[in-house]
């Protein structure tokens, strides 16, 4: 049985093969992954405006982004509803993300 297992052809929602790709692609994207990080961690407790689906505005401060990066985590959270003092919000109801990262340019 583990022959036929091993021999079927892929059924919708499997898994994707690891897609193959050079020692130089490999590399880039090792370099994008860590500034991806690195600016996470910099964004940390900085003001954000998320712009969502239905035009609608939130703000809070960003705190974390899960690795799959379909989840945001927001302290303060400002709603049209009302205010939240943690919450997590999907990504995928997010159209953008606006971080105040606090340099602001001082000339005209």
């Amino acid at each position: 049985m583990d022959n036929a297992l091993a021999s079927r052809s892929p059924l919708p929602g499997d898994a994707e093969p690891p897609l193959a790709c050079d020692a130089g692609t490999q590399q880039r994207n090792a370099e994008l992954r860590t500034k991806m990080f690195h600016f996470l961690n910099k964004a940390r407790d900085c003001e954000v405006n998320l712009s969502c689906y239905e035009r609608t505005q939130v703000q809070g401060r960003f705190q974390s982004m899960d690795a799959k990066q379909e989840q945001v985590v927001v302290s303060g959270l400002q709603t049209p509803i009302g205010k939240y003092s943690h919450a997590i919000i999907r990504a995928s109801d997010v159209i953008a993300i606006d971080f105040s990262l606090g340099q602001a340019s001082s000339s005209s």
